[in-house]
């Protein structure tokens, strides 16, 4: 494997594996080191897959939905890409916790057949890349972006409605579990949600806006070489917006102002690819995206904006007060503070 190619997949708050033909991990990036611990660099990963869950494997063999037995981790199951170069045969393992990936049974063949040529695609064009950290392949960005955003059309789970809860209630469940993390982790994290009224009955997806929201703080802490970070939520009607800012250096200047996040991995090229796939994430569901430049104090701060519409739903089908939708609140609750601990450990 070229060790650009590996490189780039460093900083990328997905835990991901190379192994050979043999199944021997020759290499680990830094999420997939903090987050799955088992198995280690230069050990063989067969002992650890779990030979009662399902595997599916795309007719070519390319790819496969495989799990491994890994209690200790929100990472079990993986898309294991397998590529060929030099000769060589390689399997790279895309780790996803259970708010990033839909039920195995969930996946029929032409879903698989589809996921194969995208992520294939994926690959192709980022081994293709001369990408350093001192270069900014910022005019690449379709070239890149395009296969992997149609790929995570299959990766990332569908919302229903049984999973949306009112948003106030959301959001203190997340500001909680931040400022719990912030305290443990030393950084600080400021989160003001008075602007959302709690009297109303609209509703968020809660797993969709916990992955885009741990993501995008988990950017800005590292581009802010973990500087304080304020958050702000606020609600006009239907109209959901939240906002986080912090201090910033960044490596060259940019636009004040703009609506494309990547614009902003011209400057920070090691979190590339994590803002694409939050870019397309959002993308995907149903947020406009912003970011704002902006001086004080001698300091120049970055804001990165979310927008999206909420959906309003009758107190009959959920509301607090019902048994079964707190049942599953809980439930989904659990899962994702199990999330949030683990990327959290990659600061």
């Amino acid at each position: 494997m070229r060790s650009t190619t590996l490189y780039l997949t460093d900083s990328v708050n997905t835990p991901i594996l190379v192994t050979d033909n043999d199944g021997k991990v020759i290499y680990k990036n830094h999420c997939a080191k903090k987050c799955i611990k088992s198995p280690r660099l230069n050990a063989s990963i067969n002992k650890h897959i779990n030979k009662k869950a399902c595997v599916l494997s795309t007719p070519s063999g390319t790819v496969k939905i495989s799990t491994i037995v890994n209690n200790n981790s929100a990472h079990k199951r993986a898309f294991v890409c397998r590529i060929i170069q030099n000769k060589n045969i390689y399997y790279i393992w895309i780790f996803a916790s259970s708010l990033q990936i839909p039920e195995t049974e969930d996946f029929d063949q032409l879903h698989l057949q589809k996921l194969e040529g995208f992520l294939k695609d994926a690959f192709d064009s980022l081994q293709a890349l001369d990408f350093y950290a001192n270069k900014s392949s910022i005019e690449r960005y379709s070239k890149i972006s395009s296969p992997f955003f149609e790929a995570m059309q299959y990766l990332k789970y569908s919302d229903n409605n049984n999973e949306k809860f009112k948003t106030y209630r959301i959001l203190n469940s997340l500001k909680e579990k931040t400022l719990e993390l912030a305290k443990l982790y030393n950084v600080r994290i400021d989160i003001d949600t008075e602007s959302v009224d709690n009297t109303n009955f609209y509703h968020l997806p809660f797993k969709s806006f916990s992955s885009l929201y741990i993501q995008v703080l988990l950017i800005l802490l590292k581009i802010s070489s973990y500087a304080p970070v304020r958050i702000k939520c606020s609600q006009q009607a239907e109209v959901f917006t939240f906002e986080l800012e912090a201090a910033i250096k960044p490596m060259k200047s940019i636009q004040n102002c703009g609506f494309m996040l990547f614009e902003i991995a011209s400057v920070f090229p090691d979190e590339y690819f994590n803002i694409i796939f939050i870019e397309q994430f959002a993308i995907l569901k149903g947020y406009k995206t912003k970011y704002q430049l902006t001086k004080r104090d001698q300091k120049l701060y970055l804001t990165l904006s979310f927008t999206t519409s909420l959906e309003e739903t009758s107190l009959v089908v959920q509301d607090d007060n019902i048994v079964a939708a707190n049942m599953y609140f809980a439930q989904l609750e659990q899962t994702i503070f199990a999330y949030m601990d683990a990327l959290f450990k990659i600061l």
